[in-house]
């Protein structure tokens, strides 16, 4: 890492490397052209993010966020030759995505439009989505999550009644751990969505979305990781945590509900939890291409 660039990723909207950041930017995009002024601009009213898809990721590589940023700064004007540079640089991210969806994914020409329309489209009173990328992680992680986030959208609008619980809830509970539990869920089974759906309320935002990401949104664990820029270990030790809160919850919400003895809520509470740790498991093993 060349010192500009470590004290870019310090202050990138201020500092006099900037200039040395932008320069190394527009020589990855032949033909793509954003003014110096234009890029401290974009930088600037990046420099603090509030909520948004991006986790804060640590241990960023400069040299790919400032090309990200480069990049998503020019296709957020609508530069037709920034857009078909991201379509080329970005056409295996997006379908390794729907590929996970197998058949109920849109087309690769309906989601690519769906994509456009969505990301780089200006109206007068609001900017194109694109604009919206401020390099707390990769564009590529960043695409992934809108990617998921538009696929699952249409399949909603087909099934309103599958909700994102209920997709976690299914991603986390399809093993025949216990025997019991299967028919236990058949015969609860408006009980235990309610109680799931309110214990995944009480959830941290962080352990929540990470949750609705692996189960819900198809994240491999290796997406994950990108994600949020940490090791693969991380991010499966992440699962787990949010996992075992979560079932404590379901847990206790269930006792309280059906007013279970003490040893049946322990049989109750160790069915949901081996249940859980075995799809993590597989989840490990399936999804880690």
């Amino acid at each position: 890492m060349t010192d500009w660039s470590a004290r870019f990723m310090t202050d990138w909207a201020s500092i006099q490397d900037v200039t040395l950041a932008w320069d190394h930017a527009r020589s990855q995009f032949p033909g793509v052209e954003v003014s110096e002024a234009e890029f401290r601009a974009y930088l600037l009213r990046h420099n603090a993010p509030g909520e948004s898809d991006e986790a804060p990721a640590q241990g960023r590589n400069p040299l790919v966020i400032i090309t990200d940023l480069y990049l998503a700064c020019a296709c957020s004007r609508g530069d037709a030759r920034a857009i078909a540079a991201f379509e080329h640089r970005y056409s295996s991210t997006v379908e390794s995505v729907r590929l996970r969806f197998r058949g109920r994914a849109p087309s690769e020409p309906e989601l690519w439009a769906e994509l456009a329309q969505r990301l780089f489209v200006r109206t007068e009173d609001k900017p194109a989505k694109i604009a919206e990328f401020s390099g707390r992680s990769e564009l590529g992680a960043w695409l992934k999550v809108v990617t998921s986030r538009i696929i699952l959208n249409r399949l909603q609008a087909e099934k309103p009644e599958a909700s994102v619980e209920d997709r976690i809830l299914e991603g986390l509970l399809v093993t025949q751990a216990s025997p019991e539990l299967s028919v236990g869920r058949a015969e609860h089974r408006a009980l235990m969505s309610k109680a799931f759906a309110l214990a995944a309320s009480e959830l941290p935002t962080r352990e929540r979305r990470i949750l609705r990401q692996a189960f819900a949104e198809g994240f491999t664990i290796d997406d994950l990781a990108s994600l949020y820029n940490v090791h693969r270990s991380t991010a499966a030790r992440w699962i787990k945590d949010a996992t075992n809160s979560l079932s404590g919850r379901v847990a206790t919400i269930v006792r309280t509900e059906l007013r279970l003895s003490k040893a049946e809520y322990e049989s109750w509470a160790r069915d949901i939890t081996s249940s859980m740790d075995v799809s993590i498991a597989k989840y490990l093993a399936t999804r880690a291409g």
